[in-house]
């Protein structure tokens, strides 16, 4: 999400990322860090995955890798559980038998 000028006063947007409980990363263009003293209150980042900062349109690209890498991590997370959860059935399933 690049939530530009909502950023700074944005409880709509804070409170939605929060409610969907979703991998959120925050893009913006400009380092946001580096402008006036009122645009460095931020609403949105403590509810976000991760946030990329000050790198231009390219900042969208890194977003995506990023994005990706979160996707890959939660996939290989959510098969080590179904993992495990098949290796307790069958221990299970092998308990009945005897």
């Amino acid at each position: 999400i690049n939530p530009a000028a909502y950023t700074h006063t944005s409880i709509a947007i804070r409170d939605a990322i929060a409610a969907v409980g979703i991998a959120t990363i925050e893009v913006h263009i400009s380092n946001i860090h580096r402008r006036e003293d009122f645009r460095k209150e931020n609403m949105i980042a403590p509810v976000c995955t991760s946030s990329v900062i000050g790198f231009g349109p390219f900042g969208y690209h890194l977003a995506m890798l990023g994005m990706l890498q979160i996707m890959n991590e939660m996939k290989a997370a959510h098969e080590v559980q179904k993992k495990a959860h098949q290796l307790k059935h069958n221990k299970e399933c092998r308990l009945n038998v005897n």
